[in-house]
């Protein structure tokens, strides 16, 4: 939450800079307002997704089979419907100029709340161990990223404001 909060807020911070007005108490409810529908749009963007997909697998029954023995069995449609159905909030979140990180959230949420027991037994259970180990994999990827890039962009690398960022890193934890 505080990474979606943070980008809505840099966006609202951006579009005053991009404007040239200064920071004003007109500007400054302008901008409450803008993070608010903004931050409210795509949380119903993300909770409709999430809402869609339990739907989705509670009325198409990928997992159902003609026997109950079926139900045991490892369900790949099932996992596929998933997560493409978790990136479709982000996708209409973003072409409406909100904040996906923020309607994909909150998709995890309604998703994990309702969606999640309309998966059969055996891919609930191997689901969320995979999604975990591909959000740290992606994670760990755009730390390393990030990290070579501070070291790599010679022209801009300053171990000043490193020094001051990883201060303000430790303070802050």
């Amino acid at each position: 939450l505080n990474d979606a909060v943070a980008i809505t807020l840099f966006d609202s911070f951006s579009e005053l800079f991009k404007s040239g007005e200064e920071l004003s108490s007109d500007a400054a409810l302008r901008m409450a307002g803008n993070f608010s529908v903004t931050f409210l749009a795509s949380t119903l963007i993300g909770v409709a997704g999430g809402m869609v997909t339990a739907l989705i697998l509670k009325l198409a029954r990928l997992g159902a089979g003609s026997c109950d023995d079926e139900h045991m069995l490892f369900n790949v449609p099932e996992i596929g419907v998933v997560l493409v159905m978790a990136y479709v909030p982000f996708l209409v979140a973003e072409a409406c100029n909100l904040s996906g990180i923020v309607a994909i959230m909150f998709a995890g949420i309604a998703m994990r709340r309702y969606a999640h027991f309309n998966l059969t037994q055996v891919t609930r259970q191997v689901f969320l161990p995979t999604v975990e180990l591909l959000a740290s994999l992606c994670e760990t990827y755009v730390f390393l990223v990030l990290g070579l890039g501070v070291f790599l962009t010679r022209s801009a690398f300053s171990p000043q404001i490193v020094s001051w960022a990883i201060l303000g890193c430790l303070l802050g934890r």
